[in-house]
Protein backbone atom coordinates (compact mmCIF):
# COMPACT_ATOMS: atom_id res chain seq x y z
CA UNK A 1 0.00 0.00 0.00
CA UNK A 2 1.18 3.29 -1.07
CA UNK A 3 1.11 5.80 1.58
CA UNK A 4 0.69 9.93 -0.02
CA UNK A 5 3.05 12.57 1.31
CA UNK A 6 2.13 16.13 1.04
CA UNK A 7 4.76 18.38 3.06
CA UNK A 8 3.25 21.50 3.12
CA UNK A 9 0.05 20.18 4.46
CA UNK A 10 1.95 17.76 7.25
CA UNK A 11 3.80 20.79 8.18
CA UNK A 12 0.37 22.82 8.90
CA UNK A 13 -0.94 20.06 11.11
CA UNK A 14 2.20 19.77 13.27
CA UNK A 15 2.26 23.61 13.72
CA UNK A 16 -1.97 23.36 14.69
CA UNK A 17 -2.46 20.01 16.00
CA UNK A 18 -5.97 21.17 16.98
CA UNK A 19 -6.86 22.68 13.69
CA UNK A 20 -10.14 20.37 12.22
CA UNK A 21 -10.50 21.91 9.44
CA UNK A 22 -6.48 20.89 8.43
CA UNK A 23 -7.43 17.48 9.45
CA UNK A 24 -10.09 17.84 6.88
CA UNK A 25 -8.35 18.97 3.64
CA UNK A 26 -5.64 16.87 4.54
CA UNK A 27 -8.00 13.41 4.79
CA UNK A 28 -9.13 15.06 1.53
CA UNK A 29 -6.23 15.47 -0.37
CA UNK A 30 -5.50 11.64 0.48
CA UNK A 31 -8.65 10.41 -0.94
CA UNK A 32 -7.84 12.25 -3.97
CA UNK A 33 -4.25 10.43 -4.30
CA UNK A 34 -5.69 7.06 -3.33
CA UNK A 35 -4.47 6.74 -0.05
CA UNK A 36 -6.80 4.77 1.99
CA UNK A 37 -5.62 6.47 4.93
CA UNK A 38 -8.35 9.05 4.01
CA UNK A 39 -11.41 6.68 5.03
CA UNK A 40 -10.14 6.89 8.67
CA UNK A 41 -9.41 10.50 8.96
CA UNK A 42 -12.70 11.78 7.25
CA UNK A 43 -15.06 9.41 9.27
CA UNK A 44 -13.03 10.38 12.78
CA UNK A 45 -13.62 14.51 11.42
CA UNK A 46 -17.38 14.01 10.54
CA UNK A 47 -18.60 12.43 13.75
CA UNK A 48 -16.32 15.31 15.60
CA UNK A 49 -18.17 17.53 13.27
CA UNK A 50 -21.47 16.43 14.34
CA UNK A 51 -20.57 16.37 17.82
CA UNK A 52 -20.41 13.03 18.52
CA UNK A 53 -18.24 10.30 18.79
CA UNK A 54 -17.26 7.91 16.14
CA UNK A 55 -18.72 4.65 16.11
CA UNK A 56 -16.30 1.99 17.38
CA UNK A 57 -17.54 -1.00 15.22
CA UNK A 58 -17.95 1.48 12.09
CA UNK A 59 -14.03 2.54 13.05
CA UNK A 60 -12.95 -0.80 13.74
CA UNK A 61 -14.33 -2.05 10.14
CA UNK A 62 -12.38 0.61 8.68
CA UNK A 63 -9.12 -0.79 10.71
CA UNK A 64 -10.06 -4.12 9.18
CA UNK A 65 -9.87 -3.41 5.96
CA UNK A 66 -6.28 -1.68 6.54
CA UNK A 67 -5.87 -4.78 8.32
CA UNK A 68 -3.07 -6.94 6.27
CA UNK A 69 -0.99 -3.68 5.93
CA UNK A 70 -1.14 -2.63 9.42
CA UNK A 71 0.17 -6.47 9.42
CA UNK A 72 2.80 -5.80 7.16
CA UNK A 73 4.25 -2.52 8.39
CA UNK A 74 3.85 -2.35 11.88
CA UNK A 75 2.40 -5.53 14.08
CA UNK A 76 2.82 -4.06 16.97
CA UNK A 77 -0.19 -1.25 15.86
CA UNK A 78 -2.07 -4.73 14.46
CA UNK A 79 -1.80 -5.85 18.05
CA UNK A 80 -2.79 -2.27 19.54
CA UNK A 81 -5.84 -2.55 17.81
CA UNK A 82 -7.24 -5.18 19.87
CA UNK A 83 -6.33 -4.52 23.11
CA UNK A 84 -3.11 -2.81 23.67
CA UNK A 85 -3.58 1.29 25.69
CA UNK A 86 -3.93 3.26 22.66
CA UNK A 87 -6.91 6.00 21.62
CA UNK A 88 -7.38 7.17 18.31
CA UNK A 89 -8.13 10.74 17.12
CA UNK A 90 -9.03 12.48 13.99
CA UNK A 91 -7.33 9.20 11.73
CA UNK A 92 -4.26 9.19 13.79
CA UNK A 93 -2.84 7.05 16.58
CA UNK A 94 -2.96 10.42 19.64
CA UNK A 95 -1.42 8.08 22.43
CA UNK A 96 0.16 4.54 22.42
CA UNK A 97 2.24 2.55 24.71
CA UNK A 98 5.01 0.95 23.47
CA UNK A 99 6.68 -2.31 25.37
CA UNK A 100 9.82 -4.51 24.66
CA UNK A 101 9.41 -7.52 26.60
CA UNK A 102 12.17 -9.95 27.35
CA UNK A 103 13.45 -12.75 24.85
CA UNK A 104 10.88 -11.13 21.82
CA UNK A 105 13.12 -10.86 19.20
CA UNK A 106 10.34 -8.57 17.16
CA UNK A 107 9.73 -6.42 19.50
CA UNK A 108 12.68 -3.87 18.21
CA UNK A 109 11.20 -4.58 14.68
CA UNK A 110 7.89 -4.00 15.77
CA UNK A 111 8.46 -0.96 17.51
CA UNK A 112 10.88 0.63 14.58
CA UNK A 113 7.77 0.15 12.08
CA UNK A 114 5.45 1.51 14.73
CA UNK A 115 7.65 4.76 15.13
CA UNK A 116 7.87 5.46 11.26
CA UNK A 117 4.14 4.41 10.58
CA UNK A 118 2.28 7.22 9.38
CA UNK A 119 -0.80 6.51 11.90
CA UNK A 120 2.21 7.72 14.71
CA UNK A 121 3.27 10.68 12.45
CA UNK A 122 0.88 12.82 15.14
CA UNK A 123 1.15 11.02 18.38
CA UNK A 124 1.26 13.53 21.35
CA UNK A 125 1.60 10.90 24.23
CA UNK A 126 3.68 8.05 24.31
CA UNK A 127 4.43 5.58 27.13
CA UNK A 128 7.68 3.25 26.59
CA UNK A 129 7.45 -0.01 29.10
CA UNK A 130 10.63 -1.37 29.12
CA UNK A 131 10.89 -4.49 30.77
CA UNK A 132 13.89 -5.73 28.75
CA UNK A 133 17.26 -4.43 30.96
CA UNK A 134 19.43 -4.32 27.43
CA UNK A 135 16.70 -2.61 25.27
CA UNK A 136 16.32 0.59 27.58
CA UNK A 137 19.08 2.62 25.51
CA UNK A 138 18.08 1.14 22.84
CA UNK A 139 14.05 2.33 22.72
CA UNK A 140 15.32 5.58 24.38
CA UNK A 141 17.30 6.62 21.39
CA UNK A 142 15.24 5.63 18.94
CA UNK A 143 12.46 7.65 20.15
CA UNK A 144 14.63 10.68 20.57
CA UNK A 145 15.67 10.15 17.09
CA UNK A 146 11.99 9.27 15.87
CA UNK A 147 10.01 11.78 18.07
CA UNK A 148 6.46 13.10 16.57
CA UNK A 149 6.76 16.98 16.08
CA UNK A 150 3.42 17.03 18.28
CA UNK A 151 4.45 14.51 20.93
CA UNK A 152 3.60 16.38 24.42
CA UNK A 153 4.34 13.84 26.65
CA UNK A 154 6.65 10.93 27.45
CA UNK A 155 6.71 8.20 30.51
CA UNK A 156 9.47 5.70 30.42
CA UNK A 157 9.42 3.13 33.18
CA UNK A 158 10.36 -0.30 34.08
CA UNK A 159 13.84 -0.38 32.98
CA UNK A 160 16.20 -1.06 36.09
CA UNK A 161 18.67 1.76 34.91
CA UNK A 162 18.39 4.09 31.94
CA UNK A 163 19.81 7.01 30.88
CA UNK A 164 17.62 9.67 30.24
CA UNK A 165 19.91 11.89 28.44
CA UNK A 166 19.50 11.18 24.79
CA UNK A 167 15.99 12.98 25.51
CA UNK A 168 16.95 16.62 26.10
CA UNK A 169 15.42 17.75 23.14
CA UNK A 170 12.49 15.70 22.83
CA UNK A 171 9.36 18.19 22.52
CA UNK A 172 9.19 20.48 19.93
CA UNK A 173 6.53 22.57 22.18
CA UNK A 174 6.10 22.67 26.29
CA UNK A 175 5.64 18.90 27.33
CA UNK A 176 5.49 16.77 30.08
CA UNK A 177 8.69 13.64 31.04
CA UNK A 178 7.85 11.25 33.22
CA UNK A 179 9.73 8.09 34.91
CA UNK A 180 9.33 5.01 36.28
CA UNK A 181 12.67 3.10 37.00
CA UNK A 182 14.66 0.94 39.13
CA UNK A 183 17.62 3.86 38.71
CA UNK A 184 16.87 6.78 36.07
CA UNK A 185 20.35 8.87 35.11
CA UNK A 186 19.78 12.36 34.12
CA UNK A 187 22.97 14.60 33.10
CA UNK A 188 23.91 18.20 32.70
CA UNK A 189 21.61 18.44 29.49
CA UNK A 190 19.70 20.66 28.43
CA UNK A 191 17.20 19.47 28.34
CA UNK A 192 14.69 21.96 26.14
CA UNK A 193 11.59 21.81 26.16
CA UNK A 194 10.56 20.42 29.17
CA UNK A 195 7.78 22.25 31.41
CA UNK A 196 6.71 19.55 33.82
CA UNK A 197 8.92 16.76 35.18
CA UNK A 198 7.31 13.92 36.77
CA UNK A 199 9.52 11.55 38.61
CA UNK A 200 8.74 8.37 40.40
CA UNK A 201 11.80 6.32 40.61
CA UNK A 202 13.59 4.16 43.26
CA UNK A 203 16.84 5.90 42.73
CA UNK A 204 17.84 8.98 40.96
CA UNK A 205 21.23 10.04 39.84
CA UNK A 206 21.18 13.49 39.18
CA UNK A 207 23.97 15.34 37.63
CA UNK A 208 23.03 18.45 36.31
CA UNK A 209 25.38 21.58 34.78
CA UNK A 210 27.50 23.72 37.47
CA UNK A 211 27.78 26.42 34.96
CA UNK A 212 24.47 26.53 32.58
CA UNK A 213 20.78 25.56 33.47
CA UNK A 214 20.16 22.09 32.75
CA UNK A 215 16.47 22.41 33.05
CA UNK A 216 15.65 25.72 31.17
CA UNK A 217 12.17 25.52 30.73
CA UNK A 218 10.84 23.20 33.82
CA UNK A 219 8.06 24.70 35.71
CA UNK A 220 6.73 21.77 37.89
CA UNK A 221 8.30 19.28 39.51
CA UNK A 222 6.34 16.53 40.69
CA UNK A 223 7.91 14.09 43.65
CA UNK A 224 6.76 10.91 43.99
CA UNK A 225 9.62 8.63 45.04
CA UNK A 226 9.22 5.11 45.25
CA UNK A 227 12.25 3.81 46.67
CA UNK A 228 13.40 3.42 50.54
CA UNK A 229 12.40 6.10 53.02
CA UNK A 230 16.29 7.40 53.29
CA UNK A 231 17.43 7.06 49.28
CA UNK A 232 13.91 8.62 48.04
CA UNK A 233 14.63 12.09 50.37
CA UNK A 234 18.06 12.20 49.86
CA UNK A 235 17.62 12.48 45.67
CA UNK A 236 15.07 14.42 46.37
CA UNK A 237 16.82 16.83 47.99
CA UNK A 238 19.45 16.75 45.77
CA UNK A 239 17.09 17.58 43.27
CA UNK A 240 15.93 20.52 44.98
CA UNK A 241 19.37 21.95 45.79
CA UNK A 242 19.92 22.63 42.19
CA UNK A 243 18.80 26.54 41.86
CA UNK A 244 20.42 27.21 39.16
CA UNK A 245 19.54 24.25 36.88
CA UNK A 246 15.79 24.72 37.03
CA UNK A 247 15.58 28.67 37.12
CA UNK A 248 12.25 28.52 35.63
CA UNK A 249 10.85 26.33 38.14
CA UNK A 250 7.27 27.40 40.21
CA UNK A 251 5.64 24.73 41.74
CA UNK A 252 6.66 21.50 43.29
CA UNK A 253 4.30 18.72 43.74
CA UNK A 254 4.10 16.12 46.22
CA UNK A 255 0.56 14.14 46.13
CA UNK A 256 1.18 10.87 46.30
CA UNK A 257 3.61 9.78 49.93
CA UNK A 258 5.99 11.53 52.11
CA UNK A 259 4.28 14.66 51.96
CA UNK A 260 5.61 15.98 55.72
CA UNK A 261 9.22 14.88 54.80
CA UNK A 262 9.35 16.44 51.35
CA UNK A 263 7.73 19.71 52.99
CA UNK A 264 11.01 19.52 54.92
CA UNK A 265 13.20 19.18 51.95
CA UNK A 266 11.58 21.72 50.64
CA UNK A 267 11.25 24.49 53.05
CA UNK A 268 15.32 23.72 53.05
CA UNK A 269 15.73 24.12 49.58
CA UNK A 270 17.28 27.22 47.81
CA UNK A 271 14.63 27.14 45.16
CA UNK A 272 11.94 28.27 48.02
CA UNK A 273 12.39 31.86 47.11
CA UNK A 274 11.53 31.23 43.45
CA UNK A 275 8.49 28.81 44.07
CA UNK A 276 4.90 30.02 44.25
CA UNK A 277 3.04 27.02 44.50
CA UNK A 278 3.36 23.95 46.53
CA UNK A 279 0.68 20.77 46.54
CA UNK A 280 0.33 17.91 48.94
CA UNK A 281 -3.03 17.01 48.22
CA UNK A 282 -3.54 13.95 50.07
CA UNK A 283 0.01 13.63 51.87
CA UNK A 284 0.27 15.92 54.98
CA UNK A 285 -0.21 15.14 58.79
CA UNK A 286 -0.68 17.11 61.57
CA UNK A 287 3.40 17.02 61.99
CA UNK A 288 3.34 18.67 58.47
CA UNK A 289 0.90 21.00 59.20
CA UNK A 290 2.92 21.96 62.37
CA UNK A 291 5.94 22.31 59.58
CA UNK A 292 3.52 24.83 57.73
CA UNK A 293 2.21 27.01 60.36
CA UNK A 294 5.46 27.30 62.07
CA UNK A 295 7.11 28.67 59.03
CA UNK A 296 4.27 30.90 57.43
CA UNK A 297 6.76 33.83 57.38
CA UNK A 298 9.46 31.80 55.01
CA UNK A 299 6.54 30.31 52.85
CA UNK A 300 4.96 34.15 52.34
CA UNK A 301 6.17 34.21 48.82
CA UNK A 302 4.14 31.17 47.75
CA UNK A 303 0.37 32.16 46.05
CA UNK A 304 -1.13 28.41 46.39
CA UNK A 305 -0.48 25.51 48.85
CA UNK A 306 -2.91 22.89 48.17
CA UNK A 307 -3.46 20.52 51.67
CA UNK A 308 -7.13 18.76 50.77
CA UNK A 309 -7.80 15.39 50.95
CA UNK A 310 -10.11 12.78 49.79
CA UNK A 311 -9.94 10.40 52.82
CA UNK A 312 -8.28 7.80 50.31
CA UNK A 313 -4.97 7.64 51.85
CA UNK A 314 -6.86 6.63 55.64
CA UNK A 315 -9.44 4.22 53.91
CA UNK A 316 -6.61 2.37 51.32
CA UNK A 317 -4.46 2.13 54.68
CA UNK A 318 -7.10 0.43 56.51
CA UNK A 319 -8.59 -1.61 54.05
CA UNK A 320 -4.80 -3.24 53.32
CA UNK A 321 -4.46 -3.58 57.07
CA UNK A 322 -7.75 -5.45 57.78
CA UNK A 323 -6.70 -7.88 55.06
CA UNK A 324 -4.24 -9.95 57.68
CA UNK A 325 -5.65 -8.65 60.87
CA UNK A 326 -9.58 -8.27 60.70
CA UNK A 327 -9.07 -6.22 64.05
CA UNK A 328 -6.55 -3.62 62.87
CA UNK A 329 -7.51 -0.72 64.83
CA UNK A 330 -6.89 3.12 62.76
CA UNK A 331 -4.61 5.57 63.99
CA UNK A 332 -6.23 8.44 65.51
CA UNK A 333 -6.92 11.36 63.27
CA UNK A 334 -3.97 13.63 62.30
CA UNK A 335 -1.41 10.75 62.31
CA UNK A 336 -3.13 10.00 58.16
CA UNK A 337 -4.21 13.47 57.31
CA UNK A 338 -4.43 16.96 58.92
CA UNK A 339 -7.40 16.79 61.20
CA UNK A 340 -9.80 19.37 62.01
CA UNK A 341 -8.32 21.75 64.63
CA UNK A 342 -5.12 21.84 62.99
CA UNK A 343 -7.17 23.00 59.08
CA UNK A 344 -8.68 25.66 61.45
CA UNK A 345 -5.63 26.94 62.43
CA UNK A 346 -3.71 26.77 59.15
CA UNK A 347 -6.68 28.18 57.50
CA UNK A 348 -6.29 31.78 60.23
CA UNK A 349 -2.72 31.72 59.33
CA UNK A 350 -2.39 31.50 55.64
CA UNK A 351 -5.68 32.68 54.67
CA UNK A 352 -6.72 32.04 50.71
CA UNK A 353 -3.20 31.22 50.53
CA UNK A 354 -4.02 27.62 51.53
CA UNK A 355 -6.65 25.52 49.86
CA UNK A 356 -8.47 22.52 51.11
CA UNK A 357 -11.14 21.87 48.29
CA UNK A 358 -9.78 19.78 45.44
CA UNK A 359 -11.16 20.54 42.15
CA UNK A 360 -12.27 17.78 40.18
CA UNK A 361 -9.67 15.55 38.47
CA UNK A 362 -7.39 17.18 41.22
CA UNK A 363 -4.00 16.39 40.65
CA UNK A 364 -3.77 15.53 36.94
CA UNK A 365 -0.87 12.97 37.58
CA UNK A 366 -2.43 10.69 34.56
CA UNK A 367 0.44 10.17 31.83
Amino acid sequence: MVHREHPELEALLVASPDDLGLYEAYGRWLAENGDPRAELILFDCASERQGRKPNRDERHAILERQNRELYALAPFLSSCMHGWPFVWARGFLRELTLQIHEGDATSREQVEAVLVHPYTRLLRRLSLGITSGGAAPWLVERVAERRPQTLESLFVSGASSVSIDPLRSIFARPGRLGTYNGTSHFGAGPFHGIRMLDVRDQQVDWRPSDVDASWPDLEILVLRPRGSHADSLRWSAQMLSSARAMPKLREVWACESKGDELLEVILASPLLPQLRRLDFTDTLTNRGAALLYSNAERLSGIEEIRIGSTGDRRASIVRVARVGAPNYEPPPLGELEIDGPWRSRLARRFGKQIRFKIPVGHPHLGL
